[in-house]
This record gives structure tokens, sequence and C-alpha cells, in this order.
């Protein structure tokens, strides 16, 4: 029997998930409260295990064609002269800033590129409710916005820090900021 899991979230953790489950032969879902895939965010720097996991995808080198092209920090005075400088570490670890650097949404859509044809994709769908079917062999029923219910034997919750899925399985947990802000 085939295995099914829901996922909840297309940025990087879902797809990056449903590619691993899908490949081990589960059967996977993916829905996502934004009716496409999101292209905006930051940077992100890609070293160490991240690095591996886009290696062992095969997404390495999509990854680095798609990167921002970093070449490091400089510091300059008020005449353009380098004061200091950082050069783009080469490989998986050395560096200020690493050599691959992508944009959140350009590594998002080589994913979603990487996962679509093995993995069902629902933009515009959120999970609004789950329950624990114990006498359907311990499986989780999950009531859809649009009112359908999807039986899985693995719920994911891949969403941000203010993820709605969350609070239906922990209720209401109470988010710390950690005060990044810039002075004013």
């Amino acid at each position: 029997m085939t295995r099914h899991a829901l996922i909840s979230g297309a940025s990087i953790g879902g797809p990056a998930l449903a590619h691993q489950l899908a490949a081990r032969g589960w059967c996977t879902t993916v829905v996502e409260r934004a009716p496409r895939l999101r292209d905006e965010g930051q940077n992100i720097d890609v070293r160490g295990a991240g690095r591996e996991v886009l290696r062992r995808m095969g997404l390495e080198d999509a990854a680095l064609a798609a990167g921002t092209g970093e070449v490091g920090l400089r510091f300059v005075d008020d005449d353009g002269a380098a004061v200091a400088e950082f050069p783009a570490g080469r490989g998986d670890t050395a560096g200020g800033t690493a050599e691959m650097e992508i944009l959140r949404g350009e590594l998002s859509r080589l994913l979603h590129e990487r996962t679509r044809d093995t993995t069902e994709y629902r933009f515009g769908e959120q999970i609004r409710e789950l329950r624990d079917d114990t006498d359907h062999g311990g499986r989780v029923t999950a009531r859809l916005a649009s009112g359908e219910e999807i039986e899985a034997d693995l719920v994911v919750v891949a969403e941000g820090t203010r993820s709605r899925t969350r609070d239906l399985v922990f209720g209401d947990v109470e988010i710390t900021e950690l005060g990044s802000r810039s002075p004013t």
C-alpha cells in the first residue's frame, strides 16, 4: 500500500520533503494558501548541509546558475576606495559570504520544478481541520478550506513562524520575537 503525505507549505521545506518522500515511494500532496508560488524573499547563503541536500537532489548546478552572482562584501570610504574586503568563499563553507547565494523565490521555483511531476500541488488551498482517525489505521483526516477531506499517513506543516496550520496541532503557541530591528 502506498503511503500518503500531506504537506502544508510550498516554499522551501515542503517541496524538499515532497522530493525525498516521493523518491521513497510515497504519494505526496502539497497545499499552499497563496494562489501561486511566491517569488519574493531574501537571499539565502547555501552552505554545508543545505548545499549537500541540493547536491543529492541534483539541483546544485541549477542553483549555482540561478544564483545572485555573489562576489563578496566590500567596505569603501567616501572616495570609493576599498577599506576592507571579504570575497565570497569557494565551496561549501569558506568565506564571509557563500559562493552559492540564491534568492528565496528562485530556490522555491527550482524545488517546485523538480517535484511537480511527482507531487500534487494545490495552490489557493489550506488545511482548516485535522482529525486523528485511529479507527482508520492511524491515518489523519485533513479538511481543506474548500471542504474536501484528504486522508494521509503523515501531515507535515512546512510553513513560516506565524503558521495557522501549526495552531491546529499545538494550539495558541506564543512566539517571542528576538527584536532584530534597525535603529531609528
